[in-house]
């Protein structure tokens, strides 16, 4: 049987700690663009160049029609120091590959009071989000409507009790590997990390006690990179977009689309609640 060898353009930050020092694992799930590995419960992602740099994610080079999805879940995942061996078949090679740095930055206090003003771009884009996604207001079940009512103002108050309790009622909420409540909470954790206040690092750290174990292992590995201010590539476009003096005509609108193009759901989960945060936490 012939190995498929596929070289690894990046690595991102978390993904290349996991790597250092974790043990071999197993196949958790696959798609034909990526496979989710599982490494004694430390979660990384091999993904296809068209799926961006991420915290969790190993980025290769693969041929037009190679598909993920020739792996089972549960097949063996061995790591070496300069390849990860996926099943018999694949080979990912990790020589001399370069470590992508995940995590936002915040944005500066002056720019902080602007984003508010932004907020109304990107609640008309997600106007145009898919009919299951939370961020269709007309279309939300009565348990989400209520729990990202009480997120929004426990946000604008900087009040962990009521963060706790609606992070609780969101978490798991939705099918899939990252339901739409913990897509819609990580976006939450990242509208945290860009507005700078003295309360934001204690409330990531309740959204992820709140939720981190109601729900999927490899969903609560995107809530504990959200946790750190950790984003993928097309998050850090769209917080550039947002800072005014970087950010061209269009850019915010462009960047906002491709954060949101993620997942059938997934990025305009995200963005949801990102929005919902924004506006809380730059509300007067």
């Amino acid at each position: 049987m012939t190995r498929v060898v596929l070289p690894a353009r990046s690595i991102g930050s978390t993904a290349a700690g996991i790597l250092r020092t974790s043990a071999n694992g197993s196949v958790a799930a696959t798609f034909a663009r990526s496979c989710y590995l599982d490494l004694r419960g430390a979660i990384i992602a091999v993904v296809a160049p068209d799926l961006l740099n991420g915290p969790l994610n190993v980025v290769v080079t693969a041929p037009a029609a190679f598909s993920f999805e020739q792996l089972a879940a549960g097949q063996a995942v061995r790591i070496s120091p300069h390849a990860l061996d996926i099943g018999d078949r694949i080979r990912v090679d990790t020589t001399g590959t370069p470590v992508w740095p995940a995590r936002l930055k915040a944005v500066a206090r002056r720019d902080a009071r602007m984003l508010g003003a932004r907020v109304a771009t990107l609640e008309a884009i997600l106007a145009e989000a898919p009919e299951e996604s939370l961020a269709r207001a007309e279309r939300r079940p009565w348990r989400a409507a209520e729990a990202m009512s009480v997120l929004a103002e426990g946000l604008r108050r900087r009040n962990t009790r009521m963060v706790r309790e609606a992070a609780g009622r969101l978490a798991g909420l939705g099918p899939g590997l990252t339901p739409s409540g913990d897509d819609l909470l990580a976006g939450a954790m990242l509208a945290l990390t860009l507005v700078r206040s003295p309360q934001p690092p204690r409330l990531r750290e309740v959204i992820l006690r709140a939720a981190g174990e109601r729900t999927t292992r490899v969903s609560c590995a995107y809530l504990q990179a959200a946790s750190r201010g950790e984003a993928g590539e097309a998050w850090h476009a769209l917080r550039d977009a947002l800072a005014p003096q970087t950010a061209g005509p269009g850019a915010l609108d462009s960047a906002a689309r491709r954060v949101m193009a993620f997942g059938e759901t997934s990025g305009a989960d995200m963005l949801a609640g990102f929005v919902l945060g924004l506006r809380a936490l730059t509300a007067a």
